[in-house]
């Protein structure tokens, strides 16, 4: 059988090898130190070498190739190793030199096109003069309404197939034409109604922030259209999909130039020239930017064309009610699973020397208490239902439910008790109440107990347990025989699907994760 012959660079070597092995079995054969951190499964691509001489002694990709390849938008030069057997001498260099290489080569999987030059839409916004808001506000109340801001204008940018690169404090950019799901022009034309869209979102945002903060956002959008080339880019540990190039450059330049022109949306020439049967403009202005030599002409957007426009409305209302049926959906199949779950928990039998005791909530409370940064924030319920059933000749026959109403919780600043009540935290509107039901009591010590229960949160229902304390009877001023309970627990809000939270450096987070619950209860006995 005749020789083929592979010259590998940065090796400087030239292998002679039987032409049916991989060129990774080659390397390997002939102690080239070729990485391949999948042992050649075609999983990892860190085998791949870029073929500079003899292509055409290569087969086509197999399936497993092919698959690698179009994830990551390799040209026909870009092989993997492991996958091809040449049929004649070829030349190649191997791209992948050493471990370091090889950790940097895993963290670009991504399920849009790594390394590629494309046409994309970029998108700048940036919030006007957030620092002076985030000056006069809580730095908490600064954090929450940004997020809920973000929230919103996300989800538009989503909705239509735009892509959520960074924010850069007060500033978002976001790219439109990376998943290649549409044409240019449709791509193009739902940048300009993202935009105009983010206008009317900030609008009705702005009614929260003027009856919470007394504060308006302004915004500046910049957008740009043309060629970026597009990968995941950073630290290996940190990486992110993004764009880089001249047109970034130009929609953040572009985004800038509103607050010299007196607008809210400044466009690049080269979207203009794709759209301009398609938008309206207020006005085209010269404009020189920094980084830029030649003068760009941009244009302000005031709308986009009747029946572009309305397309888009149809799709955007389609999207909210259907992503509203279908949250509304499992949000009731949820509850209805745990309305089950408190029945069932709810007949089990209760002592019948159990006597039903009513707490004098005046002087009964539940607290909370949860880190924030390196300090403890508390919060109280205001009101609460109970049933206490207890047996006074054997405490571990009684029986207890508690009903905590989520919007009954206060820490004492509105802006964060209506955080909690969010979607970020309790969910109220959709789970408007926290649940507690005994299922067995323990003694430990002399009036000292285990309660163990379910406790029901955001539609989660866990098994906890509580250590309860019982009081000494006693007669209050008004002659009312009284018995007193103390006790607390410690849950992990993360159990029960309370996720939100901010990073911080270090690797540490705003808000900790574990949540003490205190209570003391003055029960009535009849």
């Amino acid at each position: 059988m005749e020789k083929i012959k592979i010259e590998y660079l940065p090796d400087n070597k030239i292998i002679e090898a039987d032409p049916d092995q991989t060129i990774l079995q080659i390397s390997l054969k002939h102690h080239i130190p070729h990485t391949h951190v999948c042992f050649g499964e075609a999983q990892c691509s860190t085998c791949r070498v870029e073929v500079l001489e003899g292509i055409e002694n290569l087969p086509p990709r197999n399936s497993l190739e092919e698959v690698m390849a179009k994830k990551k938008g390799w040209n026909e030069r870009i092989r993997l190793a492991c996958q091809t057997i040449p049929r004649g001498n070829i030349k190649i260099r191997r791209l992948i030199i050493d471990d370091f290489d090889a950790q940097i080569a895993q963290l670009e999987h991504s399920e849009y096109p790594q390394g590629v030059l494309e046409e994309v839409v970029i998108l700048f916004l940036d919030i006007k003069d957030f620092t002076s808001f985030s000056e006069r506000e809580l730095p908490y109340d600064v954090v929450f309404a940004l997020n809920r801001y973000y929230n919103r204008i996300g989800d538009i940018i989503l909705a239509f197939d735009g892509y959520l690169d960074k924010y850069i404090g007060d500033s978002i950019m976001a790219i439109f034409g990376i998943k290649k799901n549409k044409s240019t022009l449709e791509f193009c034309i739902d940048s300009i109604y993202c935009a105009l869209k983010i206008l009317e979102i900030t609008k009705e945002f702005n009614q929260y922030l003027k009856e919470n903060f007394n504060e308006m956002f302004e915004v500046r959008i910049g957008i740009a259209y043309g060629k970026a080339v597009l990968g995941m880019i950073g630290h290996r540990k940190k990486a992110q999909y993004t764009a880089i190039g001249k047109v970034v450059n130009l929609a953040s330049r572009l985004e800038r130039a509103n607050k010299k022109t007196g607008t809210s949306i400044l466009i690049s020439d080269s979207l203009y020239q794709l759209l301009k049967n398609k938008i309206k403009i207020q006005k085209s202005f010269k404009l020189k930017l920094k980084g830029f030599s030649a003068i760009q002409i941009a244009y302000a957007i005031v709308d986009l064309e009747e029946s572009e426009k309305e397309k888009r409305e149809k799709v955007y209302q389609e999207i909210q009610i259907s992503t509203g049926q279908l949250q509304k959906q499992e949000y009731n199949e949820t509850n209805q699973n745990i309305q089950r779950e408190v029945q069932e928990n709810e007949n089990l039998l209760v002592s019948p020397n159990a006597l039903k005791l009513d707490v004098d909530k005046q002087h009964s409370q539940i607290l909370f208490q949860i880190s924030h940064l390196t300090s403890i924030i508390t919060g109280i319920v205001k009101d609460f239902e109970s049933e206490i059933y207890m047996d006074l000749e054997d405490f571990t026959n009684s029986k207890i439910k508690l009903t905590i109403p989520v919007k009954a919780i206060t820490t004492f600043i509105d802006a964060r008790d209506q955080h909690l009540y969010s979607p970020d935290f309790f969910d109220a509107e959709n789970f408007p109440n926290i649940i507690f039901i005994s299922n067995e009591i323990l003694p430990v010590e002399q009036n000292q107990y285990t309660i163990y229960g379910n406790l029901f949160i955001r539609g989660v229902s866990k098994k906890i347990n509580l250590f309860l304390q019982k009081k000494s009877e006693e007669i209050d001023p008004y002659q009312n025989k009284k018995i007193c309970f103390n006790g607390y627990t410690t849950i992990n809000r993360l159990d029960f699907n309370i996720n939100f939270n901010i990073p911080l450096q270090n690797n540490k987070f705003l808000i900790g994760n574990e949540l003490k619950i205190l209570f003391e209860f003055q029960c009535i006995i009849p």
